[in-house]
């Protein structure tokens, strides 16, 4: 009896593991999926996520920003495609900048 009621919670335990979706898998777009979005594309993929999803994602940035909480990521390798994003007092994407858009 102890053998089977084991059997049956090590299921269960097994359907819920299986069932939970880590935090950190958001639906974010690759980096260089993004060169052809719009800003309102972006916008609507970006804004709202933390920054551990977008470095989950994205990786380490190539840049910071000096006197906000933002990062600047280059889309091409180069210095002139970049984005960067700006976040809120929480971790979250609150602002994003294309300077070519």
């Amino acid at each position: 009896m102890k053998r089977t009621a084991a059997l049956i919670f090590a299921f269960i335990f097994l359907i819920l593991l299986c069932s939970c979706k880590p935090e950190d898998t958001a639906d974010t777009p690759e980096l260089p999926e993004i060169s052809g979005y719009t800003k309102e594309q972006l916008e609507e993929k970006l804004i709202g996520l933390s920054i551990d999803e977008i470095h989950h994602s994205w990786g380490e940035p190539d840049g910071h920003l000096s006197g906000f909480w933002g990062e600047i990521w280059s889309l091409d390798g180069g210095k002139e495609n970049i984005i960067t994003l700006y976040y809120d007092e929480n971790g979250m994407v609150e602002y994003i900048n294309r300077p070519f858009d």
